[in-house]
């Protein structure tokens, strides 16, 4: 899958995710392409930032990208509350999207070091 698919991928998911409801898949298009660019960056970068063992690599990295998503998106971060099971339910959704073009494409996993 090249990037401009999985942005466009992405970009649907969250469209979807925003009429099924969620208050948190962004608005309008302006603010979806904040959260691709965000989630892309975020989950490209979670092994540098990221070493601790421990856990389900893939549970860490849903709940790192829903944290980097919170705090790109929310003027106060500290003060989401409820809102973070919104955050982890779209980051679920991104990382199914994000590993799956992986996959596809032969990329490396770095859960699997």
């Amino acid at each position: 899958m090249s990037s401009a698919e999985l942005h466009d991928t992405l970009m649907v998911a969250l469209k979807e995710a925003q009429i099924a409801g969620s208050p948190v898949a962004g608005q309008q298009i302006s603010d979806r392409e904040r959260i691709v660019e965000t989630a892309l960056r975020r989950w490209n970068t979670f092994p540098r930032r990221n070493r601790k063992p421990g856990g389900d690599p893939f549970e860490r990295r849903i709940a790192d990208l829903a944290k980097g998503l919170r705090e790109q998106v929310e003027q106060q971060p500290s003060l989401t509350g409820p809102l973070m099971n919104d955050y982890r339910w779209l980051a679920r959704k991104l990382a199914e999207i994000l590993t799956e073009a992986a996959v596809a494409t032969g990329s490396s996993q770095p859960d699997s070091q």
